[in-house]
């Protein structure tokens, strides 16, 4: 699975589906429980061991600013993709 967000760039973070339960993980991100690619990395500590590697370090980069569709001319700025491509997800219109 991956869940792509737009915070100032396209950010993609793969998880491994075999860890993570693909319902549960749509509804925080439907909920506003998850909103940036930090947010994810803390939820998945949370839920499992398994965290994508190299990616917790974002937390220091200043890249986990909530970027919204309405500030993305109405586009997704979070799209979440099953191991197939097919998107489960998203929060505002593809472009």
């Amino acid at each position: 699975m991956n869940v792509d967000f737009k915070e100032r760039l396209w950010f993609r973070i793969p998880i491994d589906s075999t860890a993570v339960e693909k319902e549960k993980l749509k509804e925080a991100l439907k909920s506003g429980q998850i909103t940036t690619s930090v947010e994810l990395l803390e939820w998945l500590l949370q839920e499992t061991d398994e965290v994508a590697t190299g990616f917790y370090d974002l937390k220091n980069t200043g890249a986990d600013v909530e970027m919204t569709p309405e500030q993305n001319n109405g586009e997704s700025t979070i799209e979440f993709y099953d191991d197939n491509g097919k998107l489960i997800y998203q929060n505002g219109k593809t472009g």
